[in-house]
């Protein structure tokens, strides 16, 4: 296995799309186009083209205080060894997402932000997820199920 991925290295393997909070929505807008409110997050998908990209899907959410790339060294076993798409999210005030000044950095709010991220995926039918502890909460609030990795013994 290679050694420890970078955070840049992590970071630039996903992109940075625009969030609207107020209608719960990632929008597609040109660069250069900025709109007052928008906030930019980031996230990472991993498709298997020669598998159905409506099976179930990972989504990985990112814990506190090292976000999504707590997930990093993780992603490197699983790509030896899985085959489901994965989705990691990184929430707004974390990682390589935006960090305003006025926004409510609540359970609701980071909800909102990973369903308008499944939405925006479109052919994602459901999800499990994989959390640590802090985001036990977040899962909770939407009754769905949680997948915990458990340390090797």
């Amino acid at each position: 296995m290679k050694d420890q991925i970078t955070a840049e290295e992590w970071f630039s393997s996903g992109s940075r799309v625009i969030y609207d909070p107020v209608t719960n929505k990632i929008v597609e807008r040109a660069e250069n186009a900025n709109v007052a409110g928008e906030i930019h997050v980031w996230k990472r998908v991993e498709r298997n083209a020669a598998r159905n990209n409506q099976e179930s899907w990972t989504t990985f959410l990112p814990g506190f205080p090292d976000g999504s790339f707590g997930w990093a060294k993780v992603d490197q076993q699983l790509n030896q060894n899985s085959m489901l798409p994965k989705l990691y999210v990184e929430y707004v005030g974390q990682g390589d997402s935006d960090k305003p000044s006025r926004y409510s950095y609540g359970t609701m709010e980071r909800a909102d932000l990973v369903e308008a991220t499944w939405e925006a995926e479109g052919r994602m039918r459901r999800s499990g997820f994989v959390r640590n502890s802090y985001v036990r909460h977040l899962a909770g609030r939407k009754h769905l199920p949680i997948v915990e990795l458990k340390p090797a013994a």
